[in-house]
């Protein structure tokens, strides 16, 4: 088992779209992540609503297919976990929905496994 920090500090998104390639990680030899979202705040929210889904692909900049999306968050310090199953070499996040809010921050830990 290895440890996966998707966002190795909170990180503050305000609007959709994937990570940088730096946050892009490679699993080479891992066949699944356990990913654990946290939501830690919302900024200027009236109604916020956040949902993360999580990416993988065979290049790190292209071709990015679905591993799956986390439930859609709307407060402040929820938790949602997903197995992420069949890993190709890269796995990123990727910010599908940011409503009711400027801003949200978030972190991204796993667990890979083999």
């Amino acid at each position: 088992m290895s440890i996966a920090r998707f966002t190795p500090k909170p990180r503050r998104v305000t609007a959709t779209g994937p990570c940088t390639l730096d946050e892009t990680l490679e699993f080479r030899g891992f066949r699944s992540v356990r990913v654990t979202l946290r939501v830690l705040g919302f900024e200027g929210a009236t109604a916020p609503m956040l949902w993360v889904a999580m990416e993988t692909s065979l290049h790190p900049d292209r071709d990015y297919g679905s591993l799956g999306r986390f439930s859609p968050v709307a407060t402040d310090g929820a938790i949602e976990e997903m197995n992420c199953d069949y890993l190709m070499r890269y796995v990123r996040w990727n910010v599908v929905r940011l409503d009711g809010a400027d801003a949200a921050w978030f972190t991204l830990d796993g667990a890979a496994g083999e």
